[in-house]
């Protein structure tokens, strides 16, 4: 027998070279299977070769579009790093190298910036409308066909400083409770439930002045809308500074003294919940706590006025029937409906009951309904200027 020397290698037995065939085919295919799996990963293709992975500054963690699979709730605000968070959302200065002007913000169902994918949403100014860094509360929008479940990305000097939720209040006001730490250029852009986005509002924020204000009378500055109607209902804003919490409007109206409570928004921004059925001159006054009074405004109001020659809506489709008990929304297609829109609901005897509508734009309304009573009913939207769809069949079982 010879026997092999140390360091060099006997001959191999035949069991021993089927062996090494066998391993390097199975780590072949393992090779070919990592691969395989890394390519359909990244395209959804066996074997293609995976993309280069771009990676979006204080972007926000990617979630489902809605309506997809598994949809989550908005993620938190994106601060920067040299920002810290408080208990509320921050709308603040960056570092300028921190998220730089270049980068893509990413959110469900964007392409590209907020400014290039508007889908009909029309923001038109702010209120206050002129904050300052000691501005603290909500800050609300004015607009058009805001939509429920929408946030809003605040940017600063054209970086994406913060994603925060909207307050919804109606399809025309959209608030954000928040802060801002610095002065200078902002801009604000609704983004809808599916992705999309407004055109970015412009917003100048100043420096605060110096000096306590706490024993300041209060100023009003304007109220809005800027003109009512005896068809009036729902919140006026007061826009103004040194307003308190607890402050109360004190005034005449042409039947009489009133003194109303006030929602506090903050220390520039009061709301006024109110009718103004009778027509004639107001006289408004802001009371602080401290009994502290602001100047006398007067604003009019007049009777309602209807626009002349616009055409009359027309009906596509409406739901025709729910189930009782029944507590939502039943969205109404049609053409040419204006806000201050309403159904008429009319009953087998003859009983109409009138219920405003939520103007989304001019080819949508949506119908809040509140535990209906089972019947079968005549329905149809009637605009503010009288003129209404053709009427239809609801019936609720």
């Amino acid at each position: 027998m010879r026997v092999p020397r140390p360091g060099r290698r006997g001959p191999e037995t035949e069991e021993g070279s089927n062996m090494k065939q066998f391993g390097a085919l199975a780590a072949l295919a393992l090779a070919g299977l990592v691969l395989g799996c890394n390519g359909a990963a990244a395209t959804g293709k066996p074997g293609s070769a995976s993309p280069a992975t771009t990676v979006t500054p204080a972007s926000p963690a990617s979630t489902p579009a809605p309506g997809g699979p598994a949809a989550s709730a908005p993620p938190a605000p994106a601060l920067p790093p040299s920002t810290a968070a408080s208990s509320s959302a921050v709308a603040s200065a960056p570092a300028p190298a921190a998220v730089p002007s270049s980068a893509v913000w990413s959110y469900p169902g964007a392409v590209g910036s907020p400014a290039g994918s508007s889908t009909g949403v029309l923001l038109k100014g702010t209120i206050p409308p002129d904050p300052t860094t000691a501005f603290s509360g909500v800050l609300f929008m004015v607009g058009e066909r805001i939509l429920p479940g929408s946030t809003v990305l605040v940017s600063y000097q054209a970086s994406p400083v913060a994603w925060l939720p909207g307050i919804f209040t109606s399809s025309e006001v959209l608030g954000i409770d928040t802060v801002f730490l610095a002065g200078g250029d902002y801009t604000l852009a609704v983004i809808a439930p599916d992705g999309t986005s407004s055109a970015p509002l412009a917003l100048t924020v100043a420096a605060a002045p110096s000096g306590s204000s706490l024993l300041a009378a209060p100023e009003v500055h304007m109220v809005w809308p800027a003109s009512f109607d005896t068809s009036f209902a729902g919140t006026a804003w007061i826009m103004g500074d040194h307003f308190e919490a607890g402050a109360v409007l004190a005034g005449t109206s042409p039947v009489g003294s009133f003194v109303a409570p006030l929602l506090f928004v903050n220390e520039r921004t009061l709301g006024w919940v109110t009718a103004t059925p009778v027509a004639g001159s107001y006289s408004l006054q802001v009371v602080n706590p401290t009994l502290a009074a602001s100047a006398t405004v007067t604003v009019t109001v007049g009777p309602p006025s209807a626009v002349a020659g616009l055409p009359a809506p027309g009906l596509v489709y409406a739901q025709s029937s729910v189930a009782s008990p029944f507590v939502g929304t039943v969205r109404v297609f049609g053409s040419n409906f204006v806000p201050g829109a309403v159904l008429e609901l009319t009953d087998a005897k003859g009983n109409v009951t009138s219920t405003p509508l939520l103007s989304i734009a001019s080819d949508e309304v949506w119908w809040e309904l509140f535990y209906p009573a089972p019947g079968t009913y005549q329905a149809l939207v009637r605009n503010p200027d009288g003129q209404a769809t053709p009427s239809w069949p609801f019936t609720v079982n």
